[in-house]
């Protein structure tokens, strides 16, 4: 409802989203206006990296959670966006204006649905920000778990799932984290400098994306249970550091 209102209220062509335990460097901004330079560019990605690195946990879970946008990065093209520490064309919005609130809950959903329109994601790899990752396993675990039953819930009901379809997504779910792994271990392949980190954060990726996967698989069946409040509060109130 925060950044709805934000953004209702912004006047310029640019909408750049930022959480408030992350901390933009030098240029950020300066990159990422070069970055809507490029042709088509409705989305812009930022760099990534942990803020307090001296936890490996942090640095795992900034693995799990950012590794295909993590410093150090490659500008161009991504097929997937990243959610909440995004740039957005204000015209790319539009078609959502009236909902947006609900679509920022689903912020996945609206990133695909804005590409599918003809939309570029860009990931500028100099917009660099420090995000202050989970520290904590349980708490990081189960702000994961809360993020996917909302995001399962939101896809069932944009979707309009009957209960087929809620089904089968459900059981699909079971592919997810090998996916994901695939996914991310693909995204590294030009970037030899964070395998030794991949490799380590391996048990937490299977821990969290397993966990994910039940989550969202839940939220296709039951909804979303109280999953917005906790993630809320999870995101607002809830120490990151050691």
């Amino acid at each position: 409802m925060a950044r709805e209102a934000g953004a209702r209220r912004a006047r310029a062509p640019l909408i750049a989203f930022i959480e408030d335990h992350c901390y933009a460097e030098p240029r950020w901004a300066e990159e990422i206006l070069t970055a809507f330079g490029q042709p088509a560019t409705s989305i812009v990605n930022y760099a990534v990296k942990p803020s307090n690195d001296e936890s490996w946990l942090a640095r795992m879970f900034t693995m799990c959670e950012y590794g295909r946008w993590m410093v150090p990065a490659i500008s161009g093209p991504v097929p997937i966006s990243t959610c909440q520490n995004v740039a957005y064309r204000r015209e790319a919005l539009t078609p959502y204006w009236s909902t947006l609130g609900q679509w920022l809950d689903g912020e996945a959903l609206l990133c695909r649905a804005i590409q599918t329109r003809g939309g570029t994601v860009w990931l500028a790899a100099d917009a660099t920000i420090a995000h202050e990752s989970w520290a904590r396993l349980a708490t990081g675990l189960h702000a994961n778990r809360t993020l996917k039953r909302v995001f399962g819930a939101e896809r069932a009901r944009r979707g309009h799932f009957g209960w087929l379809a809620r089904m089968a997504w459900a059981a699909a779910m079971v592919i997810t984290p090998p996916l994901h792994l695939w996914r991310l271990a693909r995204s590294l392949v030009l970037r030899p400098r964070l395998w030794s980190l991949f490799w380590i954060s391996l048990p937490v990726m299977v821990i969290v994306y397993g966990a994910g996967a039940q989550a969202e698989a839940a939220g296709y069946l039951f909804g979303e249970g109280q999953g917005r409040e906790q993630f809320r509060d999870l995101e607002i109130s809830i120490e990151r550091q050691a």
